[in-house]
């Protein structure tokens, strides 16, 4: 007798499904937040959109706690 294994719904895997779902949610985020901001960092100060400043915001975030963490 064969195994019956769950069928992928149109031959993806539920994590496939979970990535397109972020990134169908990352696309409406980046079309919400176009709109710039004035973004200083000490003496110096630009624009750049909102997504962006997020973005990196998380980046520096990840990669502190990444470098901050005992071993």
């Amino acid at each position: 007798m064969k195994e019956n294994k769950p069928r992928a719904l149109l031959g993806f895997t539920a994590r496939q499904w979970a990535a397109v779902a972020l990134l169908i949610a990352a696309g409406i985020f980046i079309l919400q937040n176009l709109y710039r901001v004035r973004v200083q960092i000490f003496f110096f100060h630009t624009a750049a959109p909102l997504w962006s400043v997020i973005l990196g915001t998380l980046i520096i975030g990840y990669l502190v706690g990444r470098f901050s963490v005992r071993r």
